[in-house]
């Protein structure tokens, strides 16, 4: 038997702050016109009405940042909670943005607890994997009640370093070609849930692991061969994190062209920047890799404003995203708008998948 716990939102409250120059476009309306969809990411948990008309102002996509993980969604075995997603859900679907699902399976940290207990059977496992993605993308499917989830990172850092992103779920083995059996479980069940829904597989320093890249390019190259629905490959870009080099923006051009060559859509999912280089020239670069290729149809920084931001809590206290704490829009703002209001001749050939 399955419990749902939900919670109604509340209106949201007046009094926004205009961080918008009157005669200066948002971004989602620059980016419409790229046929682009650009957004960030936030659990909208803040109990801010500052932070959802900005988003409002400026986004066409929002990812949630951790109501989705399976730690949140499924705290104990068949006990579901809802209450932040559906807010989070809703509050696209009112406002007519496209609600992105992050993530359905994951490396252990993100799972609960109760996942992770040895006494689990194989087949156990494989049941918890399944009824999972069946409960709650299925709360998001195509025509809910409860608004949809177009966009799903269906599996989320799990061809990295086994020591530091072991997955209990590799306890279901290996197929013949060596790619572990719960990426492809994952997807066909998945696809089963919503037939329409854009299905990602995202990594993070792809855009600079160049063998983890090419790592990421052959196991889609196998699984997609084998008739596994991966719909798109996700770039996290957290660049600078932890002293990361700056991607070498000619490379990371090559792989995006390698993986649209396979037939994926491209998304740029949890971008930000540190402080410490050159942000602008940066950003400016992320937007325009992008725009150069069809097959990018997202570009979003991980969370909104830097206030929110999960780089503002490690050592440095970093500031590294488009809007600052009082959200108001900050150069690297304007750099993405540059870039957003020079015509691109590849935006005529993006076309973005819908229901």
């Amino acid at each position: 038997m399955l419990f749902y716990v939900v919670l109604f939102s509340t209106a949201i409250s007046a009094g926004f702050i205009n961080a918008q120059n009157p005669d200066s476009p948002g971004l989602k309306n620059l980016a419409i016109k790229h046929n682009l969809l650009i957004g960030g990411a936030t659990d909208l948990n803040h109990d801010d009405s500052n932070e959802e008309q900005l988003i409002i102002n400026e986004f066409s996509i929002l990812s949630n940042e951790n109501c989705l993980k399976p730690n949140k969604t499924q705290p104990s075995r068949n006990v579901f909670d809802f209450r932040q997603s559906d807010y989070f859900v809703g509050f696209c679907k009112k406002n007519n943005i496209v609600a992105k699902g992050h993530k359905l399976i994951a490396r252990d940290f993100y799972l609960p607890k109760w996942m992770l207990d040895p006494g689990l059977t194989d087949k156990e496992l494989h049941d918890i994997l399944v009824d999972h993605i069946k409960n709650v993308m299925g709360r998001y499917r195509q025509g809910s009640e409860y608004g949809e989830i177009k966009y799903w990172d269906v599996l989320n850092e799990v061809i990295s370093d086994a020591k530091i992103y072991e997955s209990v779920f590799k306890r279901l083995g290996k197929n013949s070609d060596g790619d572990y059996n719960y990426w492809e479980l994952a997807f066909r069940t998945a696809r089963a849930v919503d037939p329409n829904c854009v299905l990602i597989w995202t990594e993070d320093n792809i855009e600079f692991d160049y063998p983890k890249a090419d790592k990421l390019y052959e196991t889609i190259k196998r699984l997609k061969s084998k008739g596994v629905p991966i719909d798109a490959v996700g770039f996290q870009c957290h660049i600078g994190f932890n002293g990361q080099p700056v991607p070498d923006f000619t490379k990371l051009a090559d792989y995006f062209r390698k993986f649209a060559d396979l037939g994926l859509y491209i998304a740029i999912t949890e971008l930000d920047v540190s402080e410490k280089l050159n942000q602008v020239e940066i950003y400016k670069n992320m937007m325009q890799v992008c725009l150069d290729q069809p097959k990018c149809i997202s570009w979003s920084t991980w969370n909104v404003v830097d206030k929110y931001s999960w780089r503002r809590n490690l050592k440095d206290a970093e500031t590294p995203l488009l809007f600052d704490d009082n959200y108001q829009p900050k150069s690297t703002y304007y750099g993405v708008q540059e870039i957003l209001k020079k015509p691109n001749i590849n935006s005529k050939n993006r076309i973005l998948p819908h229901y």
